[in-house]
């Protein structure tokens, strides 16, 4: 007995906690859409009030001019003036009720559109805002996560404009079922009761329809996810040469109708299952309005009642028949929008992924000892062998080091945790013997300039492609402009600058209308968005890999000009560019492996060297196609094996 009762106070707390969190999450939706828009929200409450209003007020109206109706009918002409004036004015005062109810509804329909557009921009913005405190990947990278940001995206975006209108109709409609019981009183006390307890079962089976189909595409957001990836892919830009070249149209087709066929197919089965009960309570009910409507004609038959009260009972069971499946379906969609919620709540409230020092120290200017990693290990959620395990290596300041190695030893891996979009799982990364988060991340950030081999081509001006490498220096427009030529120059672009046709100002990219470029035009401009930066550590991650091989020699043979005063970080599959840095780090199951400077790694005949000597032979070949030859590499001839 003890153990039931304690079974009965989990259940009492556990319900208390759901209430007290749907509470919680009820005020956030509803603050939301207050915030974006409260006067719009404010008309949108009164206009359903005035709404709800109107039914019972028309059907007694009604009545009224029924019963004046057939008080003058008998006669063979209307009656005297004096009684032509109370039939007017019921006519009159129906019509009036008529056309307000015609003329709210528009408005209300308007007012509510206002306020979800202001709604989902709001709560874009919002979004926006707390994708700006994730400063690092892995939230990105989380598929539970990719899965609330669908649901906001689509269903919780308008969750407080839904809730409150849903929940304000539930609530009118509730009252409204009171007032038309009011009149059914005078026909019988028993009939409001037998009404409703016909009525009660379609109730029940209007809301379990809508939780259910709610919970399931609840549940069904990661195929959604799936048709919206499959669909970008056939209709968008991006995958467009690919899907033609390859004929992928037809797999992606297969794809995205399989995926729908599949979701659509657990719904309609779930529709039917839960459709023929309700199609069985709505009977009952029907049969009892039907019951209701035929006891009133024989009270009017008999004389018991007038011809209005006819009309009056008749239309108000039909009304409290339809009012009460409409309460099912809006209560129903109480739960739905109270599912996506904690999708909203998490990412809105979702707190900073990394963390971050109470007393931040700002980022050391100049570096004095440079950057240690420590014994570091990271490994990515999901996959079991970590991807850095043991790593220590020293970075030391104005030195240019290169990292090297076979794809998946970690090199890119090395670069993130230096740019600090992870921490280490363990160990530590030192900034002049600091971890670095003891840093303020953004005054950190100031201090790295960097260029990932997947780099993002912004369709706006060639410009802001270049600018956006500094936006937080002061825009004056002359010493800006100046400023994003010298950037081009040092990568190479400013040819590229002088054949686009408005210069800096020209708009990039085929969606807006633009001048579309090369792959080796655009990462010319990454580069230089890179070097716009005014930071103490550059990372280049395959900053070449786009270019042809004479740019590519033209850039390197800079190389040492581009990073003076600079700690750099080149990670390269090229080596004929990577023996340019003072220094070369071999990594191998995310270790170092061999460290040194080029002329050191060729003489130990390591990994290196075996690896360069194996690409040295095609290169040479690639450079000779393009007017150079060993001599412009520097290549010794006891290197050309």
């Amino acid at each position: 007995m003890g153990a039931d009762r304690t079974s009965e106070d989990e259940k009492t707390v556990s319900l208390r906690r759901r209430l007290a969190d749907d509470l919680r999450l009820g005020r956030l939706a509803v603050g939301l859409a207050w915030r974006a828009s409260p006067k719009a929200l404010v008309g949108v409450a009164v206009l359903l009030c005035a709404q709800a209003a109107l039914t019972p007020l028309q059907l007694v109206l009604a009545r009224e001019v029924v019963n004046a109706v057939a008080r003058h009918t008998p006669a063979a002409h209307l009656a005297a003036a004096q009684s032509e004036v109370p039939l007017v004015g019921w006519i009159a005062a129906m019509a009036a009720t008529l056309g307000l109810g015609t003329l709210l509804e528009p408005f209300s329909r308007t007012c509510q559109s206002l306020v979800g557009d202001r709604l989902v921009g709001f709560v874009t913005g919002e979004l926006v805002r707390a994708a700006n405190r994730w400063q690092g990947l892995a939230r990105f990278e989380d598929p539970t996560f990719a899965d609330d940001l669908e649901r906001v995206s689509n269903q919780a975006a308008r969750s407080g404009l839904d809730l409150m209108a849903y929940g304000t109709r539930a609530v009118l409609m509730a009252v409204s079922l009171m007032a038309l019981c009011v009149p059914l009183i005078r026909l019988s006390p028993l009939v409001p009761f037998l009404l409703a307890a016909a009525c009660l079962p379609l109730l029940a089976r209007q809301f379990d329809f809508q939780t259910t189909m709610g919970s399931k595409l609840y549940l069904l957001t990661p195929q959604a996810r799936t048709l919206t990836y499959s669909r970008d892919v056939m209709v968008g830009t991006d995958g467009a040469a690919d899907v033609r070249l390859f004929g992928l149209g037809a797999f992606f087709r297969r794809r995205y109708d399989d995926a729908f066929a599949s979701s659509v197919a657990e719904l309609n089965r779930l529709r039917w299952r839960l459709t023929l009960p309700m199609c069985a309570s709505a009977g009952l009910a029907a049969a009892a309005v039907g019951g209701v409507f035929g006891y009133a004609t024989w009270q009017v038959a008999t004389g018991r009642g007038s011809v209005g009260d006819l009309v009056l009972y008749g239309g108000t069971s039909a009304a409290v028949l339809s009012t009460v499946a409409s309460l099912g379906f809006h209560i129903g969609f109480l739960p739905m929008v109270f599912a996506f919620l904690p999708s909203l709540d998490r990412v809105l409230n979702a707190p900073p992924d990394l963390p971050e020092s109470p007393d931040p120290l700002p980022a050391p200017r100049p570096i004095r000892t440079g950057i240690v990693f420590e014994d570091v290990r990271f490994g990515y959620p999901g996959r079991d062998e970590p991807v850095l395990d043991g790593l220590s290596l020293h970075l030391r300041p104005g030195e240019s080091c290169a990292l090297v190695g076979p794809n998946g030893s970690g090199k890119t891996t090395l670069v993130k945790l230096l740019l600090r979009l992870y921490d280490p799982i363990a160990g530590r990364v030192l900034l002049d013997g600091r971890d670095l988060r003891d840093y303020d991340l953004t005054d950190l950030r100031r201090e790295l300039g960097v260029l990932f081999q997947d780099f993002v081509r912004y369709e706006f001006t060639a410009g802001d492609n270049i600018g956006f490498g500094d936006v937080a220096s002061p825009d004056r427009r002359e010493d800006r402009r100046s400023h994003l030529l010298a950037a081009a120059e040092r990568a190479g672009a400013a040819d590229l600058l002088d054949r686009l046709p408005d210069g800096l100002d020209t708009q990039l990219g085929l969606s807006f209308g633009g001048r579309e470029l090369s792959g080796g035009e655009w990462q010319k401009l990454a580069l230089a968005r890179a070097f716009a930066r005014d930071c103490q550590v550059l990372v280049l991650d395959e900053p070449t890999a786009s270019l042809d091989t004479r740019t590519e020699y033209d850039i390197f043979q800079r190389f040492a000009q581009l990073t003076k005063g600079r700690t750099a970080v080149l990670v390269s599959h090229r080596f004929s560019t990577v023996r340019m840095a003072d220094r070369i780090v071999v990594l191998r199951a995310g270790r170092v492996a061999e460290d040194g400077t080029h002329e050191e790694l060729m003489a130990a005949e390591g990994e290196y060297a075996r690896m360069y000597r194996t690409q040295a032979a095609q290169y040479l070949d690639d450079l000779e196609d393009s007017g150079g030859g060993a001599a412009d590499l520097d290549i010794p001839s006891g290197e050309r094996r």
